[in-house]
């Protein structure tokens, strides 16, 4: 159990180096383009922050804070993103009384914006939708990528960290599918609170 412990801890303390080094990231580019907008987009890191600072210590949180977050990331990535991008979040009314770890599903999130389209002369597209049913939550979120890409579970951190966070947290009570289409990656998540 201590052993199990200590690499959730580790794999805990991942997420916010990764998180940053991604924000960061864009934010310089952002500051080369568009003071204005990288002053925005600070203030929205500050908010993500502050959440990263103070929920984390939680072993569960109400799914609403975790939906705030992304919300406000997504708002960082509005400013950064030129205006061909579309994005939409569905939530169901009743999201705020599920329990939840933090950053399960932040890292889907964070992957489809890394993973997204950059057409010029057509939308790219994100979609997050929630959907809850008693002790289920089912999670999809999908991107427009270009046929070149490279897949989703290749390359960084976020996905084999929430694999695996997954595996510890949700041992039986979990299913994650990634899908890749021709011209979109889809990842549906399905957990089961009890």
């Amino acid at each position: 159990k201590e052993s199990l412990a200590s690499e959730l801890q580790f794999l805990k303390a991942q997420l916010q180096p990764h998180f940053l080094f991604n924000v960061l990231n864009n934010l310089y580019f952002m500051m080369q383009k568009d003071s204005q907008k990288a002053s925005e987009a600070l203030l929205k890191l500050s908010d993500v922050m502050r959440y990263q600072l103070y929920e984390p210590a939680a072993e569960k949180i109400c799914l609403g804070k975790e939906i705030k977050n992304i919300s406000n990331y997504i708002e960082l990535e509005k400013i950064r993103r030129e205006d061909n991008v579309k994005l939409q979040l569905d939530i169901p009314a009743n999201a705020s009384d599920y329990m939840i770890h933090p950053y399960i599903l932040m890292p889907l999130v964070e992957n489809a914006f890394k993973h997204l389209s950059r057409y010029e002369n057509r939308l790219n597209t994100v979609g997050v939708a929630l959907k809850l049913d008693k002790d289920i939550l089912d999670v999809e979120v999908v991107n427009s990528k270009e046929n070149n890409c490279s897949p989703v579970g290749s390359g960084g951190i976020g996905i084999k960290n929430l694999k695996r966070r997954l595996e510890l947290l949700y041992k039986d009570k979990h299913e994650l599918k990634i899908e890749e289409g021709k011209e979109y990656y889809k990842v549906n998540l399905k957990l089961n609170s009890q």
